[in-house]
């Protein structure tokens, strides 16, 4: 597995501060997730997922032929905007 924690397997989680430096946002476990890997990760469904993408309200992702991709500065970024103030 060469040293990298994979989603779902309880491995630990490094922390980035938001932009708002308020609250600390959970860095992704690679450079980049696979579509599957990333809903994973969210706890969502694939096709959650999807729909996300399709109404513009998810992620920026990228195509590398036929496979979507995602960075984690990406999903730091989205996850980041999606924070709710209590």
């Amino acid at each position: 597995m060469n040293g990298e924690s994979r989603p779902g397997q309880g491995g630990s989680r490094k922390t980035t501060a938001s932009q708002s430096g308020a609250h600390p946002t959970p860095a992704p476990p690679k450079d980049w997730l696979s579509h599957k890997e990333l809903a994973a990760w969210l706890g969502v469904t694939e096709q959650a997922l999807y729909y996300a993408n399709h109404t513009g309200t998810g992620p920026r992702r990228h195509r590398f032929g036929k496979e979507l991709r995602y960075s984690a500065g990406d999903i730091t970024e989205w996850i980041s905007r999606r924070a709710v103030e209590s």
